[in-house]
């Protein structure tokens, strides 16, 4: 993962994958700032982190997706790169949540 991001101007956390992952994912999301982020996930990990965010999107994808985390979440894609066009064309996700 590391590799692939090499030169971006980002930082890169890797949550351990035990037991009380998906607690840990939902705790950095609150020390980034839950108002400032935008989580996005599918599985039954990631369905804290999705809640927390300002932003939560699940992903359907051939893997599928754990209801709860659907169910927390403001949006749903059919993967990552429908997720990354609503964030790069915000008219998109008003359209999407608007009442």
């Amino acid at each position: 993962m590391a590799e692939a991001v090499e030169g971006l101007p980002l930082r890169t956390t890797i949550i351990s994958a035990d037991a009380a992952q998906d607690e840990a994912k939902r705790a950095f999301v609150r020390t980034l700032g839950a108002d400032h982020v935008c989580a996005v996930g599918n599985g039954r990990n990631d369905a804290g982190m999705v809640a927390e965010a300002a932003l939560g999107i699940a992903l359907i994808q051939g893997e599928g997706a754990w209801p709860g985390t659907v169910a927390a979440a403001d949006v749903v894609c059919t993967g990552i790169g429908p997720a990354l066009e609503i964030l790069l064309h915000p008219t998109r996700l008003v359209a999407t949540l608007r009442r």
